[in-house]
């Protein structure tokens, strides 16, 4: 995914490793999409399970859409309405990408955000319009620096040899 256009600075990163056993990714623990799962814990410790990857990568790819549509409609930088319409454009694509994967797994998975992901969209919704671009855009770099992370932690140490390398592009 691009990287989000800057206007405010970016979260800082954390140190320890982002995703433990079925838990959103410590870096940005309050402002992501990624819900807790409960699942089986994965073959290594401090890596996240195939199921972990699953739902961190769908739920935030639905986030980023729904975000993204609300951005191109209500953002006051023509450069964050082009981020925004990349974003809508862009994650559907990888979402089919990633889903032809999973299938393989027989995961469930999302089809709608949870808790985090809506309150989320419901601030965007609320966001004052002078205020609308940087809410956006800090909600975008914390929900992309969480997914990364995810990807990254299952690239280096994730169950699936087939996903793994999907997971470090």
């Amino acid at each position: 995914a691009p990287a989000a256009p800057a206007a405010a600075p970016a979260a800082p990163a954390a140190s320890a490793p982002a995703v433990a056993a079925a838990t959103p990714p410590a870096s940005a623990p309050e402002i992501t999409p990624i819900e807790p799962l409960v699942v089986t814990a994965p073959a290594t410790p401090g890596t996240p399970s195939t199921a972990t990857l699953l739902w961190g990568v769908t739920l935030t790819n639905l986030y980023e859409v729904q975000a993204g549509k609300i951005a191109q409609a209500k953002a006051q930088s023509p450069a964050v309405k082009d981020f925004a319409k990349t974003m809508v454009t862009d994650h559907p694509a990888m979402t089919r990408q990633m889903m032809q994967l999973f299938k393989a797994t027989n995961e469930k998975i999302p089809t709608e955000l949870g808790p985090r992901g809506k309150s989320m969209i419901a601030a965007l919704n609320a966001a004052a319009p002078g205020d609308f671009d940087k809410v956006y855009l800090d909600q975008q770099r914390a929900a992309q620096a969480a997914e990364l992370s995810l990807l990254r932690d299952y690239a280096d140490g994730g169950e699936s040899s087939e996903i793994k390398p999907v997971a470090a592009k």
